[in-house]
């Protein structure tokens, strides 16, 4: 349901998905997962950043169950791996002018290989033909003014959360334009 509402709206853009939940959780980066998996037809390509987990091994077994109709499909990169982090951060990733999506497993850990401006840049670099897809932890939003900056110019914020009594998770969509900020909340099992 949730992504049939980002659907309608997806255009090259950049999306914040802020999980409000304990510091440890990766409700968000399941949460963009998903929608990688439902949406693939969408795209002409899948890129995965990995920024906390390492080896892609682990992610597409844990992630997609081994399924080769996925990992075929999607491209997942470990920035942190031996291959990746002796290179600049757009050296990891080349990107084409059809529209690619692009997911980030936790922002704030690419601030360990790039300034806040070059972040920037890339990522506004990259949504120009890509819709991207940042994952930030709600604590490091309240504890820096780059992730407030970047809630303030992203097309939306997607903000989730677990449900204490059930297994869903709540999730509210924010679709910002020049006027105003569209809500739309709703409650996932």
């Amino acid at each position: 349901m949730l992504s049939s509402r980002l659907n309608n709206q997806l255009k090259p853009s950049l999306i914040l998905v802020i999980d409000e939940n304990q510091s440890s959780s990766s409700v968000g980066f399941q949460f963009a997962c998903a929608y990688a998996c439902e949406a693939l037809e969408k795209f002409s390509t899948v890129d995965i950043l990995l920024t906390e987990h390492n080896e892609s091994d682990w992610f597409h077994s844990h992630v997609f169950g081994k399924r080769k109709d996925l990992i075929s499909k999607i491209n997942v990169i470990d920035m942190f791996d031996d291959i990746h982090s002796t290179k600049k951060i757009e050296e990891c990733l080349r990107t084409s002018t059809e529209k690619g999506l692009i997911i980030i497993e936790s922002l704030p850990w690419l601030l360990l290989r790039a300034s806040e401006g070059n972040l920037l840049r890339l990522l506004h670099n990259w949504s120009k033909s890509n819709v991207i897809i940042a994952v930030l932890p709600y604590d490091c939003v309240e504890e820096s003014s780059l992730f407030k900056n970047l809630i303030s110019i992203s097309y939306i914020t997607v903000r989730i959360k677990n449900l204490l009594k059930s297994e869903g998770i709540e999730a509210k969509i924010e679709q910002r334009s020049r006027t105003n900020v569209d809500t739309i909340k709703s409650v996932c099992c």
